[in-house]
């Protein structure tokens, strides 16, 4: 359970509660100011954290267990290394979030918006991330064993030496995407749009890519070779840079990366 004791807790108790007022009353969701965003190492686990705005904060090494956070905003927030096993991330926003390291075994995270967020070895293993938008994340080096990503949005993401096994990719759209390395063993591509995608490195059967899409066919060499070493061609590493800047300055920028 939460560490009440913790003051800081209390605060973000209060704070979710005035969150969660604001949307049943249709006004603005209170933001907190950049002073009042520091919670390194806090335990929020098990808390109703629902709708609460979020937005980067620091939450290193947080402990998030359990923790209810559907359709909260963590939009370039600080979890690297946190503790979200099995915490309720359905319909939040993480857009820009940075999850290095993070635990999200067994997470819920439907329908959230993780574009341009940084997964790098993050542990996601048996995920439910059904149609969630995953446009431009940063997966290398993740966990996605048994993760069920149904009708996700991976194109122009990077999983690079990602472990996909057993996981569940059926109408998955990975346009332009890096699979270079990955681990695909049993993973489920059938109609899973591979148009553009790099797989070079990876173990991708024959009998995936016939269940798979390749409308313009696949990009098998090395990144380098192609679009001359850009990773994204249709500028979202642009857009995601511009975003997190006007963020940061307090501007509304959501048409940047929707």
């Amino acid at each position: 359970m939460a560490n009440m004791s913790d003051p800081r807790v209390r605060f973000v108790i209060a704070h979710a509660e005035a969150c969660k007022k604001a949307l049943q009353q249709g006004e603005q969701i209170p933001q907190l100011p950049l002073e009042l965003q520091d919670f390194p190492k806090i335990d929020l686990s098990n808390l109703d954290l629902g709708s609460v705005d979020l937005s980067d904060a620091n939450l290193r090494g947080a402990n998030l267990r359990r923790a209810k956070l559907n359709g909260a905003d963590l939009t370039g927030a600080n979890l690297s290394l946190a503790d979200l096993t099995g915490a309720n991330l359905r319909l939040a926003n993480l857009r820009l979030a940075d999850l290095r390291g993070a635990d999200l075994r067994g997470a819920d995270l439907r329908r959230a918006k993780l574009n341009g967020a940084d997964l790098t070895g993050a542990d996601l293993t048996r995920d439910k991330l059904y149609s969630a938008n995953l446009e431009g994340a940063d997966l290398v080096g993740a966990d996605l064993t048994n993760a069920d990503l149904s009708g996700t949005d991976l194109h122009y993401a990077d999983l690079t030496s990602a472990n996909l096994t057993d996981a569940d990719l059926t109408g998955a759209v990975l346009r332009n995407t890096k699979l270079t390395d990955a681990n695909l063993t049993d993973a489920d591509l059938t109609r899973a749009d591979l148009t553009g995608a790099i797989v070079s490195g990876s173990n991708i059967t024959r009998e995936q890519l016939k269940q798979a899409t390749q409308k313009e066919g696949l990009v098998n060499d090395d990144l380098s070779r192609n679009n001359g070493g850009r990773r994204n061609p249709n500028g979202y590493v642009a857009a995601k840079i511009r975003a997190h800047t006007a963020r940061k300055n307090g501007q509304f920028y959501s048409d940047d990366l929707d």
